[in-house]
């Protein structure tokens, strides 16, 4: 695995244990300053998940989000270096079907359930 640029982080809480999720795709959560695994295909898109909970319990209280810049990405199918990326059910990235679901880039290529380096946007388009 590649290690990843800089990019910027935003503190989150969680209400579900991400404990396992390291670099999953995460979307808004319903409170402000919440956020949630990524579950739906071409959802909007909040960043991806940076680390495994600051307090290091089970249960993750909050952790650091990417929410612009690269980072590395689980992803759920063959992507390819350049190919626009959506989040998938399961809060890993996939190639996007359509131009308004694409949060990040692939920066370099991998297969399912690899980790790779992705840029992501801010504004969610490229």
């Amino acid at each position: 695995m590649s290690s990843q640029g800089q990019g910027q982080d935003e503190s989150y809480t969680f209400s579900e244990d991400v404990s396992a999720k390291r670099f999953h795709v995460l979307k808004d959560g319903t409170t402000t300053g919440s956020a949630l695994l990524a579950d739906t295909a071409g959802g909007l898109v909040l960043g991806i998940l940076q680390d495994t909970g600051v307090d290091g319990s089970t249960n993750v209280a909050h952790a650091l989000v990417r929410v612009d810049g690269e980072s590395m990405c689980k992803i759920g199918g063959t992507i390819s270096i350049g190919d626009p990326l959506q989040a998938d059910t399961d809060g890993m990235a996939i190639i996007a079907t359509t131009a308004d679901e694409v949060f990040a880039r692939a920066k370099e290529d991998g297969v399912d359930l690899d980790i790779i380096r992705v840029q992501i946007s801010a504004e969610g388009i490229f």
